[in-house]
Formats: C-alpha cells, sequence, structure tokens
C-alpha cells in the first residue's frame, strides 16, 4: 500500500485492554509508519499582558514536537519557527493537548492566512477537546496524566514565561519537551487500553474515561 493510500485511509483505533495497566511498546500503534507529529510550544507572554484575548499576540518562545516517521524530539526556537511550521503542514496528522484552539492560534501570527488555514485542514486529535466533549468540563494535561500514568508535568505555562524573561531558554525546552513526552504517552495508554484516567474533582475519586481516539479527514 502506497504512503497515499495509508494517510487516506488513516484513523486511530485501539483494541480495548482494561486490566492491563502500562503502555505495551510491542503493540503496534496507529501511528506506525505515518508521519504523526505530537506538539506542544511555549510563549513570550502571558494572555493577562493584553487588554483582549488574543493568542497570536502571545508569540513563541519555545515549539517541541515529536515525530513518529523519524522517532525524534525536534526543538524549536521563534528564531526557526517557519521550520516547525514546515514539520506541521506536511504531517499527516497532529496530536497534541489544546493545541487546536491555543498553540494554532500563536502561529497563526507567523504565517500567511493560507498557510494557517491548510495548518487547519491537517488531521488533529486535540485530547483535550475530546475529553471537555466526554466530561462536560475542562479538564487540564497535569490532573490526566497523574492519575493515568503516575506522573505529572514538570512546570506550567506561566513558569514557561517567567522562565523566558529570565532568559532560561534551555530549562523551557527540558520542560515542553518533557509536555510532548507525556501527551504521547497518555495517547498510547489511551489507543492500547481504551480509556484514560481522572480525579473527579468533587468526589476526589479516580474515573476512568472511554477514548476512541480517531482523526477527521481533512477537510
Amino acid at each position: 500500500m502506497s504512503k497515499k493510500n495509508n494517510k487516506d485511509q488513516f484513523e486511530f483505533s485501539f483494541e480495548s485492554k482494561p486490566d492491563a495497566a502500562e503502555i505495551n511498546p510491542s503493540v503496534q500503534m496507529p501511528t506506525d509508519n505515518l508521519n504523526v507529529v505530537f506538539f506542544d510550544l511555549e510563549t513570550q507572554n502571558l494572555i493577562s499582558d493584553f487588554n483582549v484575548v488574543n493568542f497570536s499576540h502571545l508569540k513563541m518562545s519555545v515549539g517541541v514536537t515529536y515525530n513518529t516517521l523519524h522517532e525524534a524530539y525536534n526543538i524549536y526556537t521563534e528564531q526557526n519557527i517557519q521550520s516547525l511550521i514546515h514539520e506541521l503542514l506536511v504531517a499527516d496528522a497532529i496530536v497534541g493537548f489544546n493545541h487546536q484552539n491555543f498553540d494554532y492560534e500563536v502561529l497563526s501570527a507567523y504565517m500567511p492566512a493560507l498557510a494557517y488555514e491548510n495548518l487547519k485542514k491537517v488531521k488533529s486529535l486535540d485530547m483535550y477537546l475530546y475529553l471537555q466533549t466526554e466530561l462536560g468540563h475542562r479538564i487540564s494535561l497535569d490532573s490526566v496524566v497523574k492519575a493515568t500514568l503516575n506522573t505529572e508535568k514538570t512546570g506550567t505555562g506561566v513558569e514557561a514565561v517567567e522562565w523566558y524573561r529570565q532568559g532560561k531558554i534551555e530549562l523551557i525546552k527540558e520542560y515542553c519537551q518533557n509536555d510532548v513526552r507525556v501527551t504521547k504517552e497518555l495517547y498510547e495508554f489511551g489507543c492500547q487500553h481504551g480509556y484514560v484516567r481522572y480525579t473527579d474533582k468533587h468526589s476526589l475519586e479516580m474515573k476512568n474515561v472511554p477514548v476512541d481516539w480517531k482523526i477527521p479527514e481533512r477537510n
């Protein structure tokens, strides 16, 4: 089968394995043999710095991807942001956590309108939007990875802005790469087991959320 046919038929499916507790690296993933990019970015500014909510004003400090085709992380700064945009535009699919409504808007300041529209047409799985729909409320990446993977983020977006203003770019790179790593591991867990976990903020009970993560076709 050609790569074009792979791309046309690409969807995220899984076999539900509710008794499994860990990610099994030997299990074939829906991303195998495809150019799927896991993606996150950090910003130079905060929303509170502006009078209007416009994410394109925030400017990127650091962006990180994990590319399944090359099995490698790529780290970008504002100086080579066009290379990041190119990697996203040629991807078979993009996976992230709130990247569609936030990260894409930040990137929109660095690309022509046509390129931005093409970016939004790339197949995409936004796990934040998926879980928000399932649960009926917003949920943070940290809360899901703590319950599902027994790990946690190494910082916050606000801290990343503070680090940028202090010139601690290497610290931002490490933090953003860790966010991409846990995003990838969360996706892999959901694909292999058919659910992810979260802690209910009212009952404080740990609950499962069934997931059937598929990527929509390009528009």
